[in-house]
């Protein structure tokens, strides 16, 4: 009974090793004019390499749905934005403004 137990609570405590994987499709606008932005710089906690936005500001990532994530978007002349993970639905649109 004792060894179960302990089985019982090593499992429970365990870490999480494979996060669930969520999708998300971003496209970004200037927050003044509506406008696409290409070329947006996006990086995200997990994610290996930095991705850019199209000639539509769209991009799409898959991420690993891990508390505390945050995507940041940085693009030259405007301020650059980090948002949590959480806040982002599977279609977001993310609008940046000039520094």
């Amino acid at each position: 009974m004792v060894a179960a137990l302990f089985v019982l609570n090593t499992a429970y405590s365990a870490p999480i090793t494979n996060p669930i994987k969520r999708t998300l499709e971003i496209q970004i606008i200037d927050s003044s004019t509506g406008e696409a932005l290409t070329g947006v710089q996006v990086t995200a906690d997990g994610l290996e390499n930095a991705k850019w936005s199209d000639e539509n500001g769209e991009l799409t990532l898959e991420v690993s749905s891990l508390e505390n994530s945050s995507i940041s978007f940085s693009l030259v002349s405007y301020e650059a934005r980090s948002i949590e993970l959480a806040e982002l639905q599977h279609n977001s649109i993310i609008y940046l403004s000039e520094k």
